[in-house]
C-alpha cells in the first residue's frame, strides 16, 4: 500500500492572551489490490494557544473529522481537546483531556461519545536522545444499542529517540492497550462473553536527513492483539518507507 499525509496550518491571529491557528490535515492510504481497506482521513479545525509563561501554557483544540473506508464514508465526528503544558526541570509535562463524538454513517449503532484523560512526560537523556512516556484512560459511551455496550480502555506508550551523527536518527516505540466491554458481545459467540482486548505494538525506525528539508525513513511495525473472544485475535507486521518534507 501507499500512504500520503499532508498537514497545513495558517499564520494565526492574536486573540486575547494567545494565538488562534487554523489547521488542516489529510491522510490517505491506498492498497493496490484490497481496495475495501483503502482509506481517507480528513481533519480540520482550530488551535488556541496561550502565551507561554514560567508555569506553563494552555492549548485548546476543536476539530472536525471525516473518515472514508473503501468506497463509502465510515464516520464523521467532532473532537474538543484541552492541554496543559508545564516544564519540570529539563522535562516537559503535559496533561490533556478530550471529548469526541463519532457518528457512524453506515452503521448508526456504532456511534458514541468518547471521554479521555491522560498525561505525557518527555525528557532528554544522555547521548543526544530523549525518552517520552504517555498514559491515557478512556470511556466510550454508545448512543445506540451497540454490541458489548460501553467500553473502558487504558493505554501506555514509551518512545525513545536518538540522534546519530548529523544526518541520522533512530526511534523505538512500545505501545500497550487494554480494554473491556460492559456487556456481552453476542449470544452467538462464546456464550455472550464480555469482550476483553489486549494489544501490543512495537515500532522501530531509522531516519536520514537529506539537506535541510527532506527526511527519509525505514520503519518496521509488529502488532499483536489478544482477546477472550477468538474472533478478535489478530497479529500483523508492516514494513514502511517514508519520505517527509516540511514547507514554510
Amino acid at each position: 500500500f501507499g500512504r500520503l499525509v499532508i498537514s497545513a496550518w495558517g499564520p494565526g491571529w492574536a486573540l486575547g492572551e494567545g494565538k488562534l491557528t487554523p489547521i488542516v490535515a489529510v491522510s490517505t492510504r491506498q492498497f493496490a489490490s484490497e481496495n475495501d481497506f483503502s482509506s481517507i482521513d480528513l481533519q480540520s479545525g482550530l488551535a488556541y494557544r496561550m502565551l507561554a509563561s514560567e508555569s506553563g501554557t494552555w492549548l485548546a483544540t476543536l476539530f472536525g473529522q471525516y473518515y472514508q473506508l473503501g468506497a463509502g464514508a465510515l464516520f464523521s465526528g467532532v473532537r474538543l481537546g484541552l492541554q496543559r503544558l508545564h516544564p519540570v526541570r529539563a522535562c516537559q509535562l503535559v496533561g490533556f483531556g478530550e471529548i469526541e463524538y463519532r457518528h457512524h454513517l453506515q452503521v448508526d449503532v456504532l456511534s458514541g461519545v468518547i471521554y479521555s484523560l491522560g498525561s505525557q512526560i518527555a525528557c532528554p537523556t544522555p547521548g543526544r536522545a530523549s525518552l517520552t512516556a504517555t498514559a491515557r484512560v478512556s470511556r466510550d459511551e454508545p448512543t445506540g444499542d451497540r454490541a458489548g455496550g460501553g467500553n473502558t480502555a487504558g493505554e501506555i506508550a514509551l518512545r525513545y529517540r536518538q540522534l546519530i551523527g548529523d544526518a541520522y536518527r533512530w526511534q523505538a516505540e512500545w505501545l500497550y492497550a487494554n480494554g473491556h466491554d460492559d456487556e456481552g458481545y453476542s449470544p452467538l459467540i462464546d456464550n455472550n462473553a464480555r469482550r476483553r482486548l489486549n494489544r501490543q505494538t512495537v515500532i522501530i525506525g531509522l531516519y536520514r536527513m537529506f539537506g535541510r528539508d527532506w527526511e527519509a525513513g525505514l520503519l518496521y511495525e509488529s502488532t499483536r492483539q489478544d482477546s477472550n473472544v477468538p474472533l478478535f485475535i489478530q497479529s500483523g507486521n508492516i514494513v514502511q518507507m517514508t519520505l517527509r518534507r516540511p514547507f514554510d
